[in-house]
C-alpha cells in the first residue's frame, strides 16, 4: 500500500514538468540531464522549457510566441493545482489513515479518488503540451523529443549507473540528436517505435561514450 501512495502523491503534488509534451503519456519528472543553463532567466517559464529554449536556440518571434504558451500552461496548471488543493490533501490524509489502520477499504477509496485526479491532470497537461509544442516547427519538436529520449536514457541502469562526467553526457545528448530525422518520421502514439529508437540509440551512446562494445552495428542514422 505504502508504494502506491508514495507515487500517487508525487504525481498529484509534484506540480514539475512531465513528459507528456509531445505524446499523451504517462507524467514523468525529467532527470536533471547536463549543467543547467546559465542564461537569461524568463519569469514563469520553468527551468527545463528554459533548456529547451538554449537547446533550440530559439530567437525573436520563435521565443516570445514559445515562451508565452509556456506561462499560459503554467498558469492553467496552477490553477488545477489551487482548485484541487482541498482534495488532493484530503485523499493524502485518508491515504495515511488507512496505512496507520490497516483499514483497506478506506485505501481503496483514496486510491480511486486518487487515480481519477491523476487522469485529469495528466489529461490537461497533455493538452497543454501539445499546444506548447504548436509553436514549434516539425524538426523542432523532434528535437524535443530526441531530448527528452535524452534525459529518459540517463535513467536507465546502463547508463544511469555509469557516473558520466559532463563532457560524457554532452556527447550521449549529441548522439540522441543525431536522430531527429528518425523521430520526426515517428507517428506521436507509436510508443514501441519510439522504445525501439531509445534501445538503438542507448547502443550507440554505451559504445561511443561508455565504452562498451556488445550492441549491433548502428543503422539508418540521419544526416
Amino acid at each position: 500500500m505504502k508504494s502506491w501512495r508514495i507515487g500517487l502523491v508525487a504525481l498529484l503534488l509534484g506540480g514539475g514538468w512531465t513528459g507528456g509534451l509531445w505524446a499523451a503519456g504517462p507524467a514523468t519528472q525529467p532527470a536533471r540531464t547536463t549543467r543547467p543553463w546559465e542564461g537569461r532567466r524568463e519569469p514563469g517559464v520553468p527551468l527545463y522549457f528554459e533548456n529547451l529554449i538554449h537547446e533550440l536556440n530559439l530567437r525573436g518571434q520563435e521565443h516570445e510566441t514559445f515562451v508565452a504558451a509556456v506561462r499560459q500552461r503554467q498558469l492553467k496548471m496552477d490553477a488545477w493545482q489551487r482548485a484541487n488543493g482541498p482534495e488532493l490533501a484530503a485523499i493524502n490524509r485518508d491515504a495515511q489513515r488507512a496505512r496507520l489502520t490497516g483499514d483497506t477499504a478506506l485505501a481503496a477509496r483514496a486510491q480511486a479518488a486518487g487515480q481519477g485526479l491523476a487522469l485529469e491532470k495528466r489529461a490537461l497537461e497533455s493538452r497543454l503540451n501539445r499546444q506548447v509544442l504548436a509553436t514549434l516547427t516539425p524538426e523542432q519538436r523532434a528535437k524535443v523529443a530526441c531530448y527528452q529520449m535524452f534525459g529518459e536514457l540517463l535513467r536507465t541502469r546502463e547508463l544511469g549507473g555509469a557516473d558520466l562526467t559532463f563532457a560524457q553526457k554532452e556527447k550521449a545528448k549529441a548522439i540522441c540528436y543525431r536522430y531527429i530525422k528518425q523521430m520526426q518520421a515517428l507517428a506521436p502514439e507509436d510508443d514501441a517505435a519510439r522504445r525501439a529508437l531509445a534501445q538503438q540509440v542507448l547502443g550507440v551512446i554505451e559504445t561511443e561514450v561508455v565504452g562498451k562494445h556488445s550492441q549491433p552495428a548502428e543503422t539508418g542514422q540521419g544526416k
